[in-house]
């Protein structure tokens, strides 16, 4: 599960990068288009993927994705109340419902938008220098006695 979640982050962030080339944003952005556009009780898999992308490139992506993606709201707010619970008892309903609330929330609050950005950027920066280091800086590091 968790090698399956890291390929999944990479892929994401594969594709936020590539969303700041004109050609590449057109074709991400119309997939994530037909995608929510086709949400279904029955076909509710591919539309939940797509608002998990759709949340990365808010606070990832281009500003525009939110221009881009407020024509979506109606079907996004059709999500919120979505009911599934799978064989194993787990229940995707709310996991759809809590994802479709908090982009919606990014779309309709561009205060809070802007704020999730930022901390987006902190957080990626942050991780992008945890271990660059091979050694603490020489002024930590304990003098010793010469013999």
């Amino acid at each position: 599960m968790e090698i399956q979640w890291l390929q999944t982050q990479h892929a994401m962030r594969l594709i936020s990068r590539a969303a700041f080339e004109v050609d590449d944003y057109e074709r991400i952005v119309h997939i994530l288009h037909e995608r929510l556009s086709k949400f279904d009780t029955w076909n509710w898999r591919a539309s939940y993927k797509a608002l998990i992308l759709l949340e990365h490139l808010l606070t990832h992506g281009p500003q525009r994705v939110a221009d881009e993606f407020e024509s979506d709201q109606d079907v996004i707010r059709e999500m919120e109340s979505f009911r599934y619970v799978d064989e194993k008892g787990f229940n995707w309903g709310l996991s759809v419902q809590k994802k479709s609330e908090r982009i919606l929330n990014l779309l309709e609050d561009r205060p809070y938008l802007k704020e999730e950005r930022a901390k987006a950027r902190k957080l990626t920066f942050g991780i992008k220098g945890f271990g660059s280091f091979g050694k603490w800086p020489a002024e930590s590091e304990p003098k010793r006695s010469q013999s």
